[in-house]
């Protein structure tokens, strides 16, 4: 009986702490999937407390380059165990997408620590082929590598 607790304790020590997950949108609504490369631009950053884990209250993020390294910036209170930040990735011609970002909430690494994201403001490269046509222009990008998404906005 006293194996069993011990080993209870010990399951339940590994579950305290946090999860984090990419989002593209504020309302974080729009998952970024691990592995992912993070080009230049606006995301956000879920946290997820878990078990007897302390607020989340900094989060420090170490990224390829040096352009996008976060040091204890604030974490914003969603509610319900769950908090947001809002990551801004700027271009830097030495964030080319090799090294993952080691992320820490409040110095300690996230539980689901084998999920990565990787920093890449240099690539893809896009070439844009266009098919004009008598009725219909068709246009079409191609990407020298996988995108998690592309974002084409319109107007007449």
């Amino acid at each position: 009986m006293t194996n069993l607790f011990f080993l209870s304790s010990f399951v339940s020590a590994d579950t305290n702490g946090f999860f984090v997950e990419y989002y593209s949108d504020q309302d974080l609504t729009e998952k970024i999937e691990s592995g992912s490369k993070l080009k230049a631009g606006s995301y956000y950053i879920k946290i997820i407390q878990s078990g007897n884990a302390p607020l989340p209250n900094y989060i420090s993020i170490d990224s390829e380059g040096t352009n996008n390294d976060v040091s204890n910036h604030v974490i914003e209170n969603t509610g319900s165990g769950s908090f947001r930040y809002n990551r801004i990735i700027n271009y830097d011609p030495l964030a080319i997408g090799i090294d993952p970002e080691v992320i820490l909430i409040n110095e300690q690494l996230p539980i689901n620590n084998s999920d990565f994201y990787y920093t890449d403001t240099i690539t893809p490269e896009l070439d844009l082929e266009a098919t004009l046509g008598e009725s219909e222009d068709t246009y079409r990008l191609i990407s020298n590598e996988a995108l998690s998404y592309i974002e084409i906005k319109m107007s007449p």
